[in-house]
Parts: C-alpha cells; structure tokens; sequence
C-alpha cells in the first residue's frame, strides 16, 4: 500500500468517521440534555396547577417520567463521552497526518512512512481500547452509531 493509499483509506476515512460521530452524539446528548431540563423545570411550574386542572396531575407524572427515561438514556449511550472520545481521537490523526505531510519531527528523517503507519494505528487502536471498555461498563450499550 502506497502512502497516498493509506492517507485516503485508513486515516482520511478514519477522520471522517470519527468527525461525524463525534458530531452525532454531540447533538444527541445536546438535544437530550435540553429536554430534560426543559422538562425537569416545567415540573414545579406544572405542580402548582395540579388543584386547579385535573389533568395537569397526569403531565406532572408524565413530564417526571420522561426526565428519569431521558437521563438513562444518557447513562446508557453516553453521547456526551463519545463526542469527546471521538473528537480527540480524530483532532489526535489530524495532527499526526500534517506532521507526517509537513515532514516535521517526528517525521523528518529515516523511514518515515513506516512510522507514520504505527503511530496511526497505535491512536486508533487505544480509540478501541477506551470505547470497549466504557462499552462493558455496567448499564452501558453500544451506540447506534455503527461503532457497537
């Protein structure tokens, strides 16, 4: 496999990858942590009516229901831990890509190439390593996000 092979297959696809994940469990937990909020708030201002309308018990209810299903949720997929994983993993192959481009060290002398490589695949496999682990964590499954 030639350098220029190796940059488009396994480090641009890479970065790719890791880029848009990291950009689709941001908004997840984003959007997420903003629901409940809105609805862990709306719950005091809701409880004050419960005596004047009858219905407003069962948004109480609802509304508590739907905080506690929100933070499990969040406990379950982690977005917020995968945003950033993913986010320095790909910033990490970024960095060694314009080194290994730019020639600077470690990249300024000898075999270059076969240096890159290794230290390419160290990243990704210690990127590995850290989602297998939080993904056996207790209560934890794997995202929907094609990495699971």
């Amino acid at each position: 496999m030639t350098p220029d092979e190796y940059l488009s297959t396994r480090v641009d696809e890479q970065i790719a990858w890791l880029s848009a994940n990291s950009q689709g469990n941001q908004h997840r937990f984003r959007r997420l942590r903003l629901a409940e909020m809105c609805l862990a708030t709306g719950i005091p201002v809701l409880a004050a009516y419960a005596d004047v309308h009858a219905g407003v018990r069962l948004a109480v209810a609802a509304a508590g229901a739907l905080v506690a299903i929100i933070a499990g949720a969040l406990a379950l997929w982690k977005p917020q831990e995968l945003w950033v994983q993913y986010r320095a993993t790909s910033e990490a192959l970024q960095r060694e890509k314009m080194l290994y481009l730019t020639g600077a060290p470690p990249y300024d002398t000898g075999q270059t190439f076969p240096a890159f490589v290794a230290r390419i695949e160290a990243l990704l496999g210690s990127e590995n390593t850290v989602w297998a682990a939080q993904m056996l964590q207790p209560g934890t499954a794997p995202p929907a996000d094609g990495k699971g």
